[in-house]
Protein backbone atom coordinates (compact mmCIF):
# COMPACT_ATOMS: atom_id res chain seq x y z
CA UNK A 1 0.00 0.00 0.00
CA UNK A 2 1.17 3.18 -1.16
CA UNK A 3 1.55 6.49 1.25
CA UNK A 4 -0.73 9.31 1.22
CA UNK A 5 0.48 12.52 -0.14
CA UNK A 6 2.03 14.20 2.78
CA UNK A 7 -1.31 17.03 3.34
CA UNK A 8 -3.41 14.21 3.06
CA UNK A 9 -1.53 11.58 5.72
CA UNK A 10 -1.29 14.55 8.24
CA UNK A 11 -5.08 15.47 8.00
CA UNK A 12 -5.43 11.48 8.06
CA UNK A 13 -3.07 11.06 11.41
CA UNK A 14 -5.20 14.80 13.10
CA UNK A 15 -8.38 13.32 12.94
CA UNK A 16 -7.81 9.87 14.26
CA UNK A 17 -5.79 11.89 17.02
CA UNK A 18 -9.27 14.14 17.15
CA UNK A 19 -11.51 11.17 17.04
CA UNK A 20 -9.75 8.65 19.61
CA UNK A 21 -9.33 11.77 22.04
CA UNK A 22 -12.84 12.52 22.15
CA UNK A 23 -14.93 9.60 22.27
CA UNK A 24 -14.80 7.72 25.89
CA UNK A 25 -11.87 6.06 26.66
CA UNK A 26 -13.10 2.60 26.85
CA UNK A 27 -14.53 3.00 23.62
CA UNK A 28 -10.90 4.07 22.15
CA UNK A 29 -9.04 1.32 23.54
CA UNK A 30 -12.26 -1.12 22.27
CA UNK A 31 -11.71 0.86 18.72
CA UNK A 32 -8.04 0.65 18.58
CA UNK A 33 -8.29 -3.33 19.82
CA UNK A 34 -10.43 -3.46 16.44
CA UNK A 35 -8.29 -2.25 14.75
CA UNK A 36 -5.15 -3.75 16.27
CA UNK A 37 -7.27 -7.41 14.78
CA UNK A 38 -7.60 -5.79 11.54
CA UNK A 39 -3.56 -5.48 11.41
CA UNK A 40 -3.57 -9.09 12.65
CA UNK A 41 -5.72 -10.53 9.60
CA UNK A 42 -4.38 -8.12 6.82
CA UNK A 43 -0.65 -8.15 7.62
CA UNK A 44 0.80 -12.08 6.93
CA UNK A 45 4.01 -11.20 7.61
CA UNK A 46 3.80 -10.22 10.67
CA UNK A 47 1.02 -12.90 11.97
CA UNK A 48 4.14 -15.33 10.74
CA UNK A 49 6.70 -13.80 12.41
CA UNK A 50 4.07 -14.14 15.81
CA UNK A 51 3.30 -17.58 14.81
CA UNK A 52 7.40 -18.38 14.55
CA UNK A 53 8.66 -16.40 17.65
CA UNK A 54 5.49 -18.68 19.82
CA UNK A 55 6.91 -21.49 18.18
CA UNK A 56 10.53 -20.64 18.85
CA UNK A 57 10.09 -20.02 22.91
CA UNK A 58 7.51 -22.50 23.62
CA UNK A 59 8.02 -25.20 21.02
CA UNK A 60 5.98 -28.80 22.01
CA UNK A 61 5.21 -26.68 24.91
CA UNK A 62 2.26 -25.88 23.76
CA UNK A 63 -0.17 -27.25 21.06
CA UNK A 64 0.09 -24.84 17.58
CA UNK A 65 -3.61 -24.15 17.85
CA UNK A 66 -2.93 -22.27 20.95
CA UNK A 67 -0.11 -20.27 19.50
CA UNK A 68 -2.38 -19.25 17.20
CA UNK A 69 -4.67 -18.31 19.99
CA UNK A 70 -1.89 -16.11 21.78
CA UNK A 71 -0.92 -14.61 18.69
CA UNK A 72 -4.50 -13.05 17.92
CA UNK A 73 -4.51 -12.47 21.44
CA UNK A 74 -1.36 -10.28 21.85
CA UNK A 75 -2.41 -8.55 18.84
CA UNK A 76 -5.51 -7.41 20.30
CA UNK A 77 -3.83 -6.64 23.45
CA UNK A 78 -1.29 -4.44 21.50
CA UNK A 79 -4.05 -2.35 19.82
CA UNK A 80 -6.12 -1.75 23.75
CA UNK A 81 -2.42 -1.09 25.07
CA UNK A 82 -2.18 2.15 22.01
CA UNK A 83 -5.63 2.78 22.88
CA UNK A 84 -4.67 3.49 26.06
CA UNK A 85 -2.15 5.68 25.83
CA UNK A 86 -4.88 8.10 23.73
CA UNK A 87 -6.96 8.74 27.24
CA UNK A 88 -4.47 7.43 29.99
CA UNK A 89 -3.98 10.81 30.61
CA UNK A 90 -7.81 11.38 31.33
CA UNK A 91 -8.01 8.37 33.77
CA UNK A 92 -5.21 8.87 36.30
CA UNK A 93 -3.54 11.74 38.08
CA UNK A 94 0.27 12.56 37.13
CA UNK A 95 1.41 15.49 39.02
CA UNK A 96 2.32 13.91 42.48
CA UNK A 97 -0.53 12.20 43.93
CA UNK A 98 -1.03 8.49 43.73
CA UNK A 99 -3.52 7.41 41.19
CA UNK A 100 -6.39 6.07 42.71
CA UNK A 101 -6.72 3.39 39.58
CA UNK A 102 -2.85 2.32 40.36
CA UNK A 103 -2.50 -0.62 42.57
CA UNK A 104 1.22 -0.74 43.42
CA UNK A 105 3.24 -3.98 44.19
CA UNK A 106 6.73 -5.15 44.57
CA UNK A 107 9.72 -3.11 46.00
CA UNK A 108 7.76 0.31 45.70
CA UNK A 109 8.78 1.63 49.19
CA UNK A 110 12.70 0.94 47.49
CA UNK A 111 11.56 3.00 44.46
CA UNK A 112 9.66 5.90 46.25
CA UNK A 113 12.05 6.62 49.06
CA UNK A 114 15.48 6.37 46.25
CA UNK A 115 13.27 9.29 44.65
CA UNK A 116 12.94 11.31 47.66
CA UNK A 117 16.86 11.28 48.74
CA UNK A 118 16.90 12.56 44.94
CA UNK A 119 18.52 9.49 43.55
CA UNK A 120 17.97 8.33 40.15
CA UNK A 121 17.78 5.27 38.20
CA UNK A 122 16.40 2.88 35.47
CA UNK A 123 13.14 1.19 34.85
CA UNK A 124 13.48 -1.86 32.69
CA UNK A 125 10.67 -3.50 31.54
CA UNK A 126 9.41 -5.04 27.82
CA UNK A 127 6.36 -4.81 24.77
CA UNK A 128 4.32 -6.33 27.69
CA UNK A 129 0.99 -5.60 29.79
CA UNK A 130 0.34 -1.25 29.71
CA UNK A 131 4.02 -0.52 29.23
CA UNK A 132 2.56 3.02 28.73
CA UNK A 133 0.12 3.45 31.87
CA UNK A 134 3.27 2.08 33.69
CA UNK A 135 4.79 5.10 32.79
CA UNK A 136 1.86 7.19 34.04
CA UNK A 137 2.06 4.96 37.31
CA UNK A 138 5.24 5.91 38.06
CA UNK A 139 5.05 9.33 37.87
CA UNK A 140 2.17 9.43 39.69
CA UNK A 141 4.27 8.17 42.75
CA UNK A 142 6.21 11.63 42.14
CA UNK A 143 8.70 9.90 40.85
CA UNK A 144 10.27 12.13 37.91
CA UNK A 145 11.19 10.09 34.62
CA UNK A 146 11.55 10.25 31.18
CA UNK A 147 10.95 7.95 28.80
CA UNK A 148 13.48 6.06 26.09
CA UNK A 149 11.82 5.92 22.89
CA UNK A 150 13.13 5.04 19.09
CA UNK A 151 11.92 7.63 16.73
CA UNK A 152 9.14 6.30 14.84
CA UNK A 153 9.72 6.62 10.53
CA UNK A 154 6.14 8.16 10.30
CA UNK A 155 6.93 12.08 11.37
CA UNK A 156 3.26 12.76 12.11
CA UNK A 157 2.55 9.21 13.90
CA UNK A 158 6.00 10.32 16.00
CA UNK A 159 4.77 13.50 17.06
CA UNK A 160 1.48 12.10 18.17
CA UNK A 161 2.60 9.49 20.51
CA UNK A 162 5.71 11.95 21.83
CA UNK A 163 2.61 14.42 22.73
CA UNK A 164 0.51 11.35 24.54
CA UNK A 165 3.78 10.78 26.07
CA UNK A 166 4.18 14.22 27.87
CA UNK A 167 6.40 16.18 24.57
CA UNK A 168 10.08 16.42 24.29
CA UNK A 169 10.80 17.20 27.47
CA UNK A 170 9.31 13.44 28.70
CA UNK A 171 11.56 11.15 26.21
CA UNK A 172 15.18 10.68 25.27
CA UNK A 173 15.71 9.21 21.83
CA UNK A 174 17.31 5.83 21.36
CA UNK A 175 19.66 7.34 19.21
CA UNK A 176 22.41 8.94 21.51
CA UNK A 177 21.08 7.79 24.13
CA UNK A 178 23.36 7.05 26.46
CA UNK A 179 24.50 10.64 27.46
CA UNK A 180 20.85 11.34 27.78
CA UNK A 181 20.38 8.76 30.28
CA UNK A 182 23.29 9.31 32.31
CA UNK A 183 22.54 13.27 32.35
CA UNK A 184 19.01 12.74 33.84
CA UNK A 185 19.65 9.66 36.07
CA UNK A 186 22.77 12.09 37.60
CA UNK A 187 20.09 14.63 37.77
CA UNK A 188 18.29 12.36 40.17
CA UNK A 189 15.50 11.12 37.57
CA UNK A 190 14.34 7.52 36.70
CA UNK A 191 14.53 6.58 32.76
CA UNK A 192 11.87 4.29 31.55
CA UNK A 193 13.65 1.68 29.51
CA UNK A 194 12.12 -1.59 26.88
CA UNK A 195 14.89 -4.13 26.76
CA UNK A 196 13.01 -6.79 25.02
CA UNK A 197 13.92 -5.98 21.23
CA UNK A 198 16.82 -7.23 18.67
CA UNK A 199 19.61 -5.62 18.87
CA UNK A 200 21.52 -6.63 15.94
CA UNK A 201 25.51 -6.82 16.35
CA UNK A 202 26.02 -4.30 18.52
CA UNK A 203 23.61 -6.56 21.31
CA UNK A 204 25.24 -8.96 23.77
CA UNK A 205 24.17 -12.78 23.46
CA UNK A 206 21.98 -13.96 25.96
CA UNK A 207 19.10 -16.26 26.64
CA UNK A 208 15.88 -15.78 26.44
CA UNK A 209 13.67 -18.76 26.54
CA UNK A 210 16.60 -20.81 26.32
CA UNK A 211 17.34 -19.42 22.65
CA UNK A 212 20.77 -16.82 22.49
CA UNK A 213 18.59 -13.19 21.57
CA UNK A 214 20.56 -10.37 20.69
CA UNK A 215 19.98 -7.69 23.97
CA UNK A 216 20.45 -4.55 24.18
CA UNK A 217 23.26 -3.85 27.03
CA UNK A 218 22.63 -0.10 28.00
CA UNK A 219 20.82 -1.02 31.51
CA UNK A 220 24.29 -3.59 32.21
CA UNK A 221 26.84 -0.97 31.38
CA UNK A 222 24.90 1.88 33.15
CA UNK A 223 24.33 -0.21 36.20
CA UNK A 224 28.21 -1.39 36.00
CA UNK A 225 29.68 2.09 34.86
CA UNK A 226 27.93 4.80 37.39
CA UNK A 227 26.36 2.24 39.51
CA UNK A 228 22.42 3.19 38.29
CA UNK A 229 19.96 1.15 40.18
CA UNK A 230 17.95 -1.26 38.07
CA UNK A 231 14.06 -1.75 38.89
CA UNK A 232 11.79 -4.03 36.45
CA UNK A 233 8.41 -2.67 36.38
CA UNK A 234 5.60 -4.22 34.45
CA UNK A 235 1.45 -2.82 34.50
CA UNK A 236 -1.42 -5.41 34.19
CA UNK A 237 -4.74 -4.18 33.69
CA UNK A 238 -6.56 -5.52 36.64
CA UNK A 239 -9.09 -8.38 35.97
CA UNK A 240 -13.07 -7.82 35.86
CA UNK A 241 -12.23 -4.33 36.82
CA UNK A 242 -12.28 -1.09 34.53
CA UNK A 243 -9.26 0.71 34.24
CA UNK A 244 -7.91 -0.23 37.40
CA UNK A 245 -3.96 -1.22 37.10
CA UNK A 246 -1.86 -3.52 39.01
CA UNK A 247 1.90 -1.97 39.22
CA UNK A 248 4.55 -3.81 40.17
CA UNK A 249 8.17 -3.20 41.13
CA UNK A 250 11.35 -5.82 41.59
CA UNK A 251 14.77 -4.43 42.09
CA UNK A 252 17.41 -6.53 40.71
CA UNK A 253 20.30 -7.73 43.22
CA UNK A 254 24.02 -6.27 42.62
CA UNK A 255 26.13 -8.54 40.44
CA UNK A 256 28.29 -10.20 42.31
CA UNK A 257 32.06 -8.57 43.24
CA UNK A 258 34.89 -8.97 40.83
CA UNK A 259 33.70 -9.61 37.61
CA UNK A 260 35.04 -8.52 35.09
CA UNK A 261 32.89 -6.00 32.43
CA UNK A 262 31.96 -8.62 30.27
CA UNK A 263 30.73 -10.67 32.93
CA UNK A 264 28.89 -8.33 34.62
CA UNK A 265 27.01 -6.96 31.45
CA UNK A 266 26.14 -10.84 31.16
CA UNK A 267 25.33 -11.53 34.49
CA UNK A 268 22.87 -8.41 34.71
CA UNK A 269 21.27 -9.01 30.83
CA UNK A 270 20.91 -12.40 31.78
CA UNK A 271 18.58 -11.80 34.78
CA UNK A 272 16.59 -9.21 33.03
CA UNK A 273 15.76 -11.66 30.17
CA UNK A 274 15.16 -14.13 33.40
CA UNK A 275 12.69 -11.72 35.05
CA UNK A 276 11.07 -10.70 30.89
CA UNK A 277 10.44 -14.40 30.23
CA UNK A 278 8.69 -14.97 33.83
CA UNK A 279 6.64 -11.99 33.68
CA UNK A 280 5.60 -13.95 29.77
CA UNK A 281 5.05 -16.90 30.91
CA UNK A 282 2.74 -16.29 33.31
CA UNK A 283 0.39 -14.41 30.72
CA UNK A 284 1.74 -14.69 26.57
CA UNK A 285 -1.33 -13.23 25.14
CA UNK A 286 -0.18 -9.29 27.16
CA UNK A 287 3.38 -9.94 25.50
CA UNK A 288 3.87 -8.33 21.53
CA UNK A 289 5.06 -11.01 19.76
CA UNK A 290 5.00 -9.51 16.73
CA UNK A 291 8.55 -8.36 16.51
CA UNK A 292 11.73 -10.81 15.21
CA UNK A 293 13.33 -10.86 18.67
CA UNK A 294 15.70 -13.68 17.72
CA UNK A 295 16.54 -12.40 14.22
CA UNK A 296 20.60 -11.56 15.25
CA UNK A 297 22.15 -14.85 15.23
CA UNK A 298 25.60 -16.02 17.00
CA UNK A 299 28.48 -16.23 14.10
CA UNK A 300 28.79 -19.78 15.23
CA UNK A 301 25.19 -20.99 16.04
CA UNK A 302 24.73 -24.78 14.81
CA UNK A 303 21.04 -25.37 13.52
CA UNK A 304 18.47 -26.55 15.70
CA UNK A 305 14.77 -27.47 16.20
CA UNK A 306 14.42 -23.77 17.45
CA UNK A 307 16.49 -22.07 15.08
CA UNK A 308 14.66 -19.00 14.25
CA UNK A 309 13.49 -18.81 9.99
CA UNK A 310 11.59 -15.36 10.23
CA UNK A 311 11.91 -15.51 6.27
CA UNK A 312 13.17 -13.23 3.83
CA UNK A 313 10.47 -10.23 2.92
CA UNK A 314 10.56 -10.09 -1.00
CA UNK A 315 9.90 -6.70 -2.10
CA UNK A 316 6.66 -5.89 -4.31
CA UNK A 317 7.30 -5.47 -7.92
CA UNK A 318 6.08 -2.37 -9.83
CA UNK A 319 4.29 -4.07 -13.53
CA UNK A 320 7.01 -2.93 -15.84
CA UNK A 321 9.34 -5.69 -13.43
CA UNK A 322 6.85 -7.59 -13.64
CA UNK A 323 6.57 -7.36 -17.23
CA UNK A 324 10.50 -7.63 -17.53
CA UNK A 325 11.14 -11.03 -15.67
CA UNK A 326 7.92 -12.49 -17.45
CA UNK A 327 9.31 -11.82 -20.89
CA UNK A 328 13.09 -12.78 -19.54
CA UNK A 329 11.42 -16.22 -18.35
CA UNK A 330 9.94 -16.73 -21.68
CA UNK A 331 13.17 -15.75 -23.79
CA UNK A 332 14.74 -18.84 -21.23
CA UNK A 333 12.15 -21.27 -22.24
CA UNK A 334 12.43 -20.89 -25.66
CA UNK A 335 9.45 -18.59 -26.58
CA UNK A 336 6.82 -21.16 -24.56
CA UNK A 337 4.73 -18.42 -22.88
CA UNK A 338 4.30 -19.14 -19.15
Amino acid sequence: MKPLPGILHRTAVGLLELLLCSIPPRLSMEVAGWLAMLWFHLSRDRRRIAYENLRIAFGDELPEAERRRIARESFRHFGRSMGTLISVDRLHATRGAPARRIHYHGDVDVVRDMARRGEGGMMVSAHFGHWEVGSYAIQSLGIPLQVVARTLDDPQLDAFITRRRGGEERVIRKQGAVRGIMRAVRSGRWIAFLADQNAGRHGVFVPFFGVPASTVPVPAVLNRRIGMPLVMAYCFERPGTRFHYDMHFEQLEPAPEGLSEDEHIQHVMRRVNAVIERWVRQSPERYNWSHRRWKTRPVDEEPGPRTPAYGAKRPALRPRERAARREAANSAAGGVAL
